[in-house]
């Protein structure tokens, strides 16, 4: 029958072509249906589908009429669409491929929205600590945060420090008008605490700047440079880890390659947690999380002062958009990428040197300064840097 070696030879030029398989079957059949119908029926409708589909069948042989007609429903692909001819099944494959790309799309934009960050945010908040001076428990003067550095010889042994602005420790190199302190007390969240009970719900390590007239803390050699790093002693890890702290692995510092890979630059964005003085009423630490970008990039140092009545001295940083207060100085930075990965990681790319009033931007220190003064101060150490099982992203 015509019919049979028809479709016979539109199901061998389908096979051929797997793109086109289910619309052309659909197309064939529909072309079986007129066939038929113009046969057996006398409407003059029926009879013109006739001429126009059996015409060409009867001038050539039927493979080569059915390649024709499959290639002509092909060509006709797109205005088939809205015809009533077209199979149910591939409109509701259509449904389901669509539904499935928003289901994708959505579960993305949830993940980078919310609670639903692609870090851990729990390990960031509890890596920070609140500093402040001795003789002033009532005035933090900055913020802190944890950083486990691993040993190369012992892997089960890990050095830790912590990673603040020079300033906070250092306020004459500013050009403060005070003199710098000699101990400075690092304020962490205690464990098992519930809201209401009398005990306090903080811990105060104490930490020594200055042994014998020399600073046991490290900055960068570069003097425009706002970094410090205090190494904790054993005994004070042993009274931090008895706390409700967690450490950021050092793993976690971006490289020079990852920041040119990345091509980290304007617009990129930035999250940060520090001390927020106008939260210091509560009986716990309530780092602030703050979102922003990096505003620009400069080429040349920008001249900063401690206060208004004080010198204005040279800084090498970047200059974030965000709304930054006093206290911020030391909070981590870490980089937003729009779709993390492993190729793409969450990182910590520099520290906060200090907030710009009235114009909402603050400084920041690229992250590499901070990992150089770590790695002339611990040279038995592991400075792998790079996504870990440790790392703070998800």
């Amino acid at each position: 029958m015509l019919g049979d070696d028809f479709l016979k030879d539109a199901r061998l030029e389908t096979l051929e072509n797997p793109i086109c398989r289910l619309d052309t079957a659909c197309m064939v059949l529909n072309r079986k249906l007129t066939h038929r119908q113009s046969l057996v029926g006398s409407d003059s409708a029926a009879s013109r589908t006739s001429r126009h589909v059996l015409g060409p069948l009867l001038h050539t042989s039927s493979a080569a009429a059915s390649a024709n007609l499959v290639r002509r429903a092909i060509s006709q692909y797109d205005a088939r669409q809205s015809e009533p001819g077209v199979c149910t099944v591939k409109r509701i494959l259509v449904v389901f491929v669509v539904v499935l790309l928003a289901a994708v799309l959505v579960a993305l934009v949830l993940r980078l929205r919310g609670s639903s960050m692609p870090f851990n945010v729990g390990i960031v908040k509890k890596s920070i600590v609140f500093l402040y001076y001795p003789k002033r428990k009532d005035f933090e003067v900055g913020t802190g945060f944890l950083v486990d550095i691993p040993s190369q010889e012992d892997p089960k042994r890990s050095f830790v420090a912590i990673v603040t602005a020079r300033h906070i420790v250092d306020p004459q190199w500013e050009g403060c008008s005070w003199t710098n302190p000699q101990e400075i007390y690092a304020r962490v969240n205690v464990k098992n605490f519930k809201v209401g009970q009398k005990e306090d719900g903080t811990d105060d390590v104490p930490l020594g700047l200055v042994n014998e007239g020399k600073n046991v803390w490290w900055a960068s050699p570069n003097d425009r440079v706002d970094v410090a790093v205090i190494p904790v002693s054993s005994t004070h890890v042993e009274q931090l880890l008895r706390n409700d702290v967690r450490l950021i692995p050092v793993a976690d510092f971006a490289t020079k390659a990852e920041t040119a890979n990345y091509k980290i630059g304007i617009g990129d964005q930035i999250v940060t947690a520090g001390l927020v003085p106008a939260l210091l009423d509560a009986q716990r630490n309530y780092p602030a999380f703050k979102f922003g970008r990096i505003s620009n990039i400069p080429e040349e140092a920008i001249n900063m002062k401690c206060t208004q009545a004080d010198k204005a001295l040279p800084r090498d940083v970047w200059l974030l958009a965000g709304n930054f207060v006093g206290g911020n100085s030391g909070s981590p930075v870490y980089l937003l990428p729009a779709v993390p990965s492993l190729a793409h990681r969450v990182m910590l790319i520099g520290i906060i040197a200090g907030a710009i009033p009235d114009v909402d931007l603050g400084q920041m220190v690229p992250s590499e300064y901070v990992f150089d003064v770590i790695q002339a101060h611990y040279p038995t150490a592991n400075l792998y840097r790079g996504h870990t099982e440790h790392s703070i992203m998800k």
